[in-house]
C-alpha cells in the first residue's frame, strides 16, 4: 500500500518541501515560515509533536511587557533578526525586532517619542537618513518590511512612514508581499525625498 506523500502540505509554521528514508525513519525536508530549512521525522509532523524548526521555542515573549508595549506574538524573521507583533498603550500594533525590545531601545509605537528629542533630519516623523539608506534584504528568510501573519496564515507587507506602520496588504507568496514593499518605497520614501531632501551644490 504507497504511502500518502506530503509534499506541499502544512503542518502549523512547517511546510513539506521534500520526502526521504534515513535508515528506518521516513523523513520530510520541511521549510519553516522564518524560513529555516529542517529535516524532521514524518511521524512527528503528524503526531502534531513538531510544529516549527524551533524557532517559536527561542525567547518567547509572550505577554511580556516592555515600555508601554506588550509583546503579542512571534512575527518572523528578517535576516538574523527576530521580530515580534507588539500592541501599544495607546492601543496601536507595530511589528519591532527582539533584541530592540529587550534592550530597552522600543518603548513605545512612537507616540512616546520626546519632540526635544527628535533628529535633526527627521521631517513630519521621519528621517531623512532612515530612508535615503534604508536596507532591504531580499531572500527567502526575510525581507525587511515583509513578516508571517500568523492568524491568516499569509504574509503581511507594510511600511513605517510618518510615524505610522501603513499596512500593504497580505499574500500567498512572500515575493508578492516583497513587490507590494518595494511599490510603497518608491511611493512613499522616493517623492518624500525628492520633496524634502536639497540638491547637492
Amino acid at each position: 500500500m504507497s504511502v500518502k506523500k506530503l509534499i506541499g502540505q502544512r503542518f502549523d509554521r512547517l511546510v513539506v518541501i521534500d520526502e526521504y528514508k534515513k535508515d528506518k525513519w521516513a523523513m520530510c525536508r520541511c521549510r519553516c515560515d522564518c524560513g529555516t530549512v529542517k529535516d524532521i521525522r514524518r511521524y512527528s509532523l503528524l503526531s502534531g509533536n513538531t510544529t516549527s524548526c524551533g524557532c517559536i521555542r527561542r525567547g518567547d515573549l509572550t505577554g511580556r511587557r516592555f515600555g508601554r508595549l506588550i509583546a503579542l506574538e512571534y512575527a518572523g524573521q528578517q535576516g538574523r533578526k527576530t521580530l515580534w507583533r507588539c500592541r501599544c498603550d495607546c492601543g496601536k500594533e507595530v511589528i519591532v525586532q527582539r533584541a530592540s525590545l529587550i534592550s530597552g531601545n522600543t518603548k513605545s509605537c512612537g507616540c512616546a517619542v520626546d519632540p526635544s528629542k527628535m533628529l535633526a533630519d527627521c521631517i513630519d516623523g521621519t528621517r531623512l537618513g532612515a530612508i535615503r539608506h534604508h536596507h532591504r534584504s531580499d531572500n527567502t528568510s526575510g525581507v525587511t518590511g515583509v513578516s508571517w501573519n500568523k492568524r491568516r496564515s499569509k504574509w503581511e507587507a507594510y511600511i513605517r512612514f510618518q510615524g505610522k506602520q501603513i499596512h500593504l496588504g497580505l499574500y500567498d507568496k512572500i515575493e508578492d508581499a516583497a513587490k507590494a514593499r518595494a511599490r510603497a518605497e518608491e511611493d512613499y520614501f522616493q517623492k518624500f525625498l525628492q520633496e524634502h531632501e536639497k540638491p547637492e551644490a
